[in-house]
C-alpha cells in the first residue's frame, strides 16, 4: 500500500481460534460447527441408526474437533475416544472418510464441499457449535486503513451468507 509516496506495510489474517490475539486487533467473522461425517457406502454397511453404533467403529479425529462434546449433545455418556486414526491435517481426515476408512467429526466448514457434493454423508443430524470461530485479525493502527477497510468489508459480506447446518444444539 502506498500513503503519500511511501509505502506502508499493512498486515491482515484469518486465524481460526478463540480470539485472543492481545495486542491485535480481532473481530468475529463467523462461527463453526462440527458434526460426524462418513462415506455414503460406509453407512450403508453399517446400517447406521444410532450415535451409540458409532462406539464400536473406527472414528477418525482431530486434536481441534473432539468427540465427547458431541457425544454429550447426542445422550451418549463416554469420555473422549482414544482409539483411531488421529490426523493434524483435517483435508487428508476428510478424504480419509470419504474412502471409507471411518467417520470423522468434520467441521462444517471443511466438510460443506462434500457434502454438497454426496462424496460424504451425515448420518445424524446434530451439530454441536465449536468452541473455536473465524476472527479478522489486524494490527489496531490499520484498521481504518483503506485496503483493510475494504478488505474487512468485503470478507463480512461474504461470511454472512454463509450459514449454520441443521440440526445445531447448544455451544460446546
Amino acid at each position: 500500500m502506498v500513503v503519500a509516496g511511501k509505502q506502508r506495510d499493512v498486515s491482515t489474517t484469518v486465524r481460526f481460534g478463540h480470539g485472543h490475539s492481545p495486542g491485535l486487533s480481532c473481530r468475529l467473522l463467523m462461527k463453526d460447527w462440527y458434526y460426524p461425517v462418513c462415506s455414503p457406502e460406509f453407512i450403508t454397511r453399517h446400517r447406521l441408526a444410532s450415535p451409540e453404533q458409532l462406539l464400536g467403529l473406527p472414528l477418525l479425529r482431530s486434536n481441534d474437533e473432539l468427540w465427547q462434546p458431541w457425544f454429550s449433545a447426542a445422550g451418549v455418556a463416554i469420555e473422549e475416544p482414544q482409539r483411531g486414526a488421529v490426523f493434524d491435517d483435517s483435508s487428508l481426515m476428510l478424504m480419509a472418510t470419504a474412502s471409507g476408512q471411518g467417520v470423522a467429526l468434520a467441521r462444517h466448514t471443511l466438510a460443506v464441499d462434500d457434502l454438497a457434493s454426496g462424496r460424504l454423508l451425515r448420518p445424524f443430524a446434530l451439530s454441536v457449535e465449536s468452541p473455536l470461530s473465524y476472527f479478522f485479525v489486524c494490527r489496531p493502527a490499520d484498521e481504518q486503513q483503506a485496503a483493510v477497510v475494504a478488505l474487512r468489508e468485503w470478507l463480512f459480506e461474504k461470511a454472512s451468507s454463509y450459514c449454520a447446518p441443521d440440526g445445531v444444539l447448544a455451544p460446546a
